[in-house]
């Protein structure tokens, strides 16, 4: 089917996975972005929350290893890619569908934080990990936004509590013990408990 330009400015989801596609080695990394629309009340002035935008993002190779090493749970990203469906029918003769977002590129959205750029080496699939180098330290920042998945107006202490959130195997429970609210505050919560996995698939 035909795919179509598509940007989304939102938060991770779930842990990104990895795969290994068999006999060719081809990586392949996928997880769940969400974006909160905002909309403004013509009478009050006021923005509030609109409706909640779910898409799978898929990147393959580089960008796939690149990002299984550099994202996280919670972190707000901004993906550009190509937005793909699919349809099938299953065994019950129903019609089903399905869409995802192939990334074309990706990267944190810097209205949330701070991020240090390390370079990849020439020919290099998966940069070498330098302790700090991926760290990105978001806070809530306050004000109104009028665009997809920007930030929401000032809210209390607590959504503008600053976290830290470090990317690929570093990650801690601080980037995965929570969750995101609709204006993309963090609300803390015990950390999971489960490992990342790498594992090749047939």
């Amino acid at each position: 089917m035909y795919d179509t330009p598509l940007t989304v400015i939102g938060n991770v989801a779930d842990r990104p996975s990895r795969r290994r596609l068999q006999p060719s080695g081809v990586s392949l990394t996928d997880f769940r972005v969400l974006s909160t629309s905002r909309v403004k009340d013509r009478e009050t002035g006021t923005w509030t929350d609109g409706d909640l935008f779910a898409v799978r993002v898929v990147c393959w190779r580089d960008l796939a290893d690149r990002v299984f090493e550099s994202v996280s749970k919670g972190d707000p990203v901004i993906v550009h890619g190509s937005f793909k469906g699919d349809s099938w029918v299953d065994a019950t003769g129903a019609k089903r569908y399905s869409y995802e977002l192939e990334a074309r590129a990706l990267g944190h959205n810097l209205n949330w934080g701070f991020a240090t750029f390390e370079r990849a080496s020439k020919g290099a699939g998966t940069p070498t990990a330098m302790p700090g180098l991926d760290r990105v330290v978001l806070a809530g920042l306050a004000g109104d936004g009028g665009s997809a998945g920007s930030a929401g107006s000032a809210g209390s202490a607590a959504e503008r509590t600053a976290l830290t959130v470090t990317g690929g195997g570093g990650g801690g429970p601080e980037a995965t013990g929570g969750r995101l609210d609709g204006r993309f505050g963090w609300t803390e919560a015990p950390p999971e408990e489960e490992a990342r996995e790498d594992a090749p698939v047939s």
